[in-house]
């Protein structure tokens, strides 16, 4: 037995399938109409998407050397650079970012 696998993004009903899920396939006319048009392609039962790693900034922190008001306290001596203090550590939300 294959299974149906998206390729884009697909609505059906009031779902939403992202590339590399399962289609439901119990639609025969459905499915043939995904495979025609490149939204889906079938495979084996044990196909397993690959996975990939996300990635972290990593840049340097934005601002000129120099001296800086208020980077006395965190030691940010940055010009330019939004200091850093509790209320910005949290979300737009007031949620604490990880």
């Amino acid at each position: 037995m294959a299974k149906l696998i998206a390729l884009s993004h697909i609505l059906v009903g009031n779902r939403e399938y992202h590339p590399g899920q399962a289609l439901p396939s119990e639609n025969a006319e459905t499915a043939a109409a995904w495979v025609e048009s490149g939204a889906a392609i079938w495979r084996d039962d044990d196909y397993e998407p690959l996975t990939f790693a996300k990635a972290r900034p990593a840049t340097a922190t934005a601002g000129l050397p120099g001296i800086s008001v208020g980077g006395e306290a965190s030691g940010d001596d940055l010009v330019g650079r939004v200091p850093t203090t509790p209320q910005r550590k949290r979300g737009r939300h007031g949620k604490p970012q990880l």
